[in-house]
Formats: C-alpha cells, sequence, structure tokens
C-alpha cells in the first residue's frame, strides 16, 4: 500500500506502530481490521484508489475542484508483493462498502457513494456526513 496525504497521516504511520512484531501480526485474526479503522480514523475523508484508474482520477478532480482535503490510500495493480495483507484489505473494504471496486471514499469512517457526483453535490454529501459527526445535524 502506498499513501498519498495531503494531510500529516500515512499508512506507514498506522503500520509502522506494529513494527518488530509485523511479520506475526499479519496472520493473526483482525489485523487487516485494525489497520483500517486506525487508517480511516487518521483522517476525516480517505480515498482508496488504484493509480490507473479513471474512475479514481475522476474523483481525485472532483475531490479537489470541491476543495475537499483527503487523505489517499492507493492499493496496487495486479499481483503485490503484499499479498496476504493486500487481498484481506481488499476484502475487508468490500464488506465495509459492499462494493468490490475503487475508489471508495469514507468520511469520518463511513462509507460515501460518489458515483456520478459532481463537486457540488460531492461537497454537500461530504459536510453533511463531517457534521453528522460532529452532532451539527
Amino acid at each position: 500500500l502506498t499513501c498519498f496525504p495531503n494531510t500529516a497521516h500515512t499508512w506507514d504511520s498506522v503500520t509502522r506502530r506494529f513494527a518488530g512484531s509485523l511479520q506475526d501480526l499479519h496472520n493473526q485474526p483482525g489485523w487487516v481490521q485494525l489497520q483500517l479503522t486506525e487508517a480511516l480514523a487518521a483522517a476525516p475523508v480517505v480515498m482508496f484508489a488504484k493509480s490507473f484508474c479513471v474512475y479514481c482520477a475522476q474523483l481525485r478532480a472532483t475531490l479537489q475542484q470541491a476543495g475537499i482535503e483527503y487523505t489517499e490510500i492507493t492499493l496496487h495493480d495486479g499481483d503485490s508483493s503484499l499479498g496476504d495483507q493486500e487481498v484481506g484489505l481488499k476484502l475487508e473494504l468490500a464488506k465495509r462498502s459492499g462494493k468490490h471496486t475503487v475508489p471508495q471514499l469514507y468520511v469520518n469512517g463511513t462509507f460515501v457513494e460518489t458515483e456520478g457526483m459532481l463537486a457540488e453535490q460531492l461537497k454537500a454529501n461530504v459536510d453533511k456526513h463531517l457534521e453528522l459527526e460532529n452532532g451539527l445535524n
């Protein structure tokens, strides 16, 4: 996994906490869920994407046009040396979102549907989720 953040949080900072026992931990049940939960908690808006994904590029442009700051976690295209870890992450993302594709956008840890949204619609949707989290209904 590679992280291109525009905030101070990175995917590496999540996994670095487990350095030393990383080999043992990735075989433990719940390790991927823990990593994903911590990654989603590290920034209010997180996008999972692939580098050569046209839809991901469209969402990046829409987020930038809407002025939404986000952290991007890029999944590897094709086979990767991360093997089971990345497969586990993709399965966990599918469980949380109901989708097996990218891009996936999470606001305060909650999956947000973005398909077909214009910048104004996306901004309103993200703002709504941020307000709900902050109790501003």
